[in-house]
């Protein structure tokens, strides 16, 4: 009887180590950080330790947004390496992956809402970031995107910040470059109906054209395209009647080029043709090498490919997050304008942490309103009264097949900045 009790007993041990081992690979396996699991299982009494603070990540890791998700996430830990300590205090991330999608995204930031970091960073994705905008408001936790434009993110929410420029600065930009650089007198738009975004860039274009002709619109011609049955030949030859020097033209890789084609047939090449960020692409580079006396110009919110030359819209922190960023992920990696916003959305959150009274979200926020001239990777940010930054718009050309600064919207600002990040 005795060895039948003590059999029993050796098994329920050995059932017992074997459950702590399962444990123990379950938790370095299945977990995608410490992090994530601190955040699941630890009570929210250590989260919000004397020594810790979190800043809560909400990107998507998975689901057709992935690749951009990626990158702001590579900027957001590039930056909490460089600067992960303030007032004494340890800064640690918690990431939630929004998944691309809205049940993924409503999940997601309940979840890192009911643990209750500091700030938040995220999302990349528009409807995300809309679906983020009332909880977030609610909760009181300021939040950063890097990169989601709609104005409707911000509007109306104290809470809700971006790092990236809207569409409409996008196009005051543009206009600025084409009117002031090359000097440009006469203009066409060309967009593809029902696509919002180039018609809140091409709305920035003709106000900011407007503004500098003296409230007379310097534009000849508008082509609103549709998805099939485009008529280059003709486009084209109405732009050359009208003497059109420059053309704004929000459209991708394909478009461009048939539409470049027909201009080095007509030998029109004089012609500057204006675009987004978009063409600042691999693809859109290495088509590029087939219209090589095609004038073009595009906005970059990075500096990030011509870091080394003298320009007024280089700062000290963009010298740096390069060095670091090549550092970290190899000297041949060029990080993009997602990476770039990614870092500087944590930049900005640490200097309103630094320079707020409290770890209260309303102080938080109050302290990123306040931002004035501070210097981050891609320029120099404060904020309008809708969370909007307050920064000059990058141009960039492509040269020899690489992508080089060309001009930069508006005199630099001259302030110091804030408070420097307090390191260890």
């Amino acid at each position: 009887m005795q060895v039948l009790e003590q059999f029993k007993k050796n098994k329920i041990l050995k059932i017992f180590i074997i459950t702590i081992i399962i444990f123990i690979i379950t938790l370095f396996t299945g977990c995608t950080t410490i992090d994530s699991f601190r955040a699941s299982f630890f009570p929210k009494k250590t989260l919000k330790g004397d020594n810790i603070i979190y800043i809560g990540v909400y990107e998507p890791e998975t689901g057709d947004q992935k690749q951009a998700g990626k990158e702001e996430i590579e900027g957001i830990e590039l930056a909490n390496k460089m600067y992960h300590n303030i007032k004494g205090k340890e800064i640690r991330l918690i990431k939630v992956d929004s998944k691309s999608t809205s049940s993924g995204a409503k999940s997601a930031i309940e979840s890192l809402i009911s643990i209750k970091p500091v700030a938040i960073i995220g999302n990349t994705g528009e409807t995300a970031s809309l679906i983020a905008s009332k909880s977030v408001k609610k909760a009181k936790i300021p939040t950063v995107t890097p990169g989601a434009k709609n104005l409707l993110i911000t509007e109306d929410n104290d809470y809700y910040f971006r790092t990236c420029i809207t569409d409409s600065q996008i196009g005051e930009g543009l206009a600025d470059y084409a009117w002031n650089k090359p000097k440009i007198r006469k203009f066409s738009i060309i967009y593809f109906e029902g696509d919002s975004t180039a018609e809140s860039l091409s709305n920035g274009v003709k106000k900011k054209l407007n503004e500098l002709n003296n409230n007379v619109s310097p534009i000849e011609l508008e082509f609103e395209l549709k998805s099939s049955g485009i008529k280059y030949k003709q486009i084209v030859k109405e732009i050359k009647k009208k003497s059109v020097k420059g053309v704004f033209m929000p459209v991708g890789k394909d478009t461009a080029d048939l539409f470049f084609k027909e201009i080095e047939k007509n030998k029109m090449t004089d012609i500057t043709f204006v675009g987004t960020k978009e063409w600042n692409d691999p693809e859109f580079i290495k088509m590029m090498k087939s219209h090589p006396k095609i004038k073009i110009a595009f906005t970059a919110d990075s500096t990030v490919n011509a870091y080394k030359k003298n320009s007024s819209y280089i700062t000290p922190e963009t010298q740096k997050f390069i060095i670091e960023y090549k550092s970290l992920y190899g000297h041949d990696k060029v990080p993009t304008d997602n990476v770039a916003l990614g870092y500087d959305s944590y930049l900005l959150i640490m200097n309103a942490l630094n320079t707020s009274p409290s770890l209260k979200g309303e102080d938080v926020k109050d302290a990123l309103f306040k931002t004035n001239g501070y210097r981050c990777a891609t320029g120099i940010f404060s904020f309008d009264k809708n969370g909007n930054p307050l920064k000059s718009v990058n141009l960039a050309t492509i040269k020899n097949g690489k992508v080089e600064p060309v001009y930069t919207t508006g005199a630099p600002i001259d302030a110091d900045g804030m408070i420097k990040i307090k390191t260890k």
